[in-house]
């Protein structure tokens, strides 16, 4: 075994390396090292042609300018050539840059079609922080934030060293980033379901999941999910002011009749509290009557204006966004279908009660 320790920063690429570790020579047709590195502000183009492990283990970085550090542990077996057997590396470290340009990439520029933005071609990322690992064959990248543009977006997943690629952005992209033809297809989506009684208006963000698959020469970007953030009426809303004109046009019309039996001759008081729960008893079957009325209409309009919804959209962009849309429908639906009739009979039970309390103080 050959022990290498040195505490003096050596400069390279622009930057500062530190190295400490072993080389282990028991098998001597597969050697291994264990090594820590501590590097400062390397120079990211220079270091992608100078290391083909980098190339390996970081192939965006092709596509970058700027500087990074990173303290990396690793341990490795080499092979004939003395290079890395990237199948057996295992360890990881940190990595940081202050501010990296990334212009280039074919990745890059699918994301940008994507978001029908071609800003997101050219990207500048700041105050970068991620944490690494190695295992199996694959880097693992935990998640981290950065923010591109007026975006901002959390990044984790992993590549393998075979080049294939498999990372998620979970972004947060204002409307107004998202280009023309999107914002049309918005305002497009939200007025279809609204027809339905509902009352969204166009989020101001809208939070975006893209999945980079593929290779590196080849990779896939497509959208995952999507969900809108921002203030804008529901169909929740809509449904509940209905109920509670109902609930409470009712109310005030069996405490005028309380009020009344109150004034009535004793000699009729009797009389006037039967017909007073009798009056609450109709008032309570026409509440629920007219609650699982509402209930039934309520549930059909919000069902087709989710279904036409969906079947509005065309494109895949369109089909993930309408499905949101149309499921965001039939949920606020279904609950307050469910709220209506629950009310209904709450309400429709207290009025009956507070007849037969009040028809009891008449006697």
């Amino acid at each position: 075994m050959y022990s290498y320790q040195d505490s003096c920063a050596h400069p390279i690429l622009q930057g500062l390396v530190t190295l400490n570790g072993t080389y282990e020579t028991t098998n001597p047709v597969r050697p291994t090292v264990n090594f820590d590195l501590d590097i400062k502000d390397f120079d990211i183009p220079q270091t992608f042609e100078t290391f083909n492990t980098v190339q390996k283990l970081a192939p965006i970085t092709e596509s970058c300018v700027g500087k990074f550090s990173t303290s990396l542990k690793f341990v490795a077996e080499l092979d004939a050539h003395m290079n890395p057997d990237m199948n057996t590396l295992t360890g990881g470290g940190r990595v940081t840059t202050d501010e990296v340009f990334i212009e280039g990439s074919e990745t890059i520029d699918k994301l940008a079609d994507l978001l029908n933005n071609d800003k997101y071609k050219s990207m500048k990322i700041e105050d970068v922080k991620a944490t690494y690992e190695f295992i199996d064959g694959r880097l693992h990248v935990k998640p981290f934030e950065v923010k591109v543009e007026k975006s901002t977006a959390t990044v984790y997943g992993s590549n393998g060293f075979d080049e294939t690629l498999d990372y998620t952005l979970d972004m947060k992209v204002p409307t107004s980033e998202l280009g023309s033809d999107v914002n049309v297809f918005l305002g497009d989506l939200l007025s279809l379901a609204n027809s339905g009684g509902a009352n969204f208006k166009t989020p101001d963000v809208i939070e975006v999941q893209v999945k980079i698959t593929g290779t590196c020469s080849d990779p896939k970007v497509s959208l995952g999910n999507l969900n809108a953030l921002g203030s804008g009426g529901t169909v929740k809303e809509q449904i509940g002011e209905k109920i509670d004109e109902v609930i409470e046009e009712v109310k005030e019309k069996v405490n005028e009749e309380i009020d009344k039996a109150k004034e009535q001759a004793e000699k009729e008081a009797k009389a006037a509290a039967e017909k007073l729960i009798q009056d609450a008893e109709r008032e309570a079957a026409k509440l629920i009557k007219e609650a699982a009325a509402l209930a039934g209409i309520t549930k059909k309009e919000g069902y087709a204006s989710a279904d036409k919804t969906e079947n509005e959209a065309s494109n895949p962009f369109q089909k993930v966004a309408a499905k949101v849309a149309a499921d965001v429908i039939r949920k606020e639906t279904d609950k307050q279908v469910d709220k209506i009739l629950k009310e209904a009979d709450k309400q429709a039970k207290a009025i009956v009660d507070k007849a037969k309390l009040n028809a009891n103080k008449k006697k």
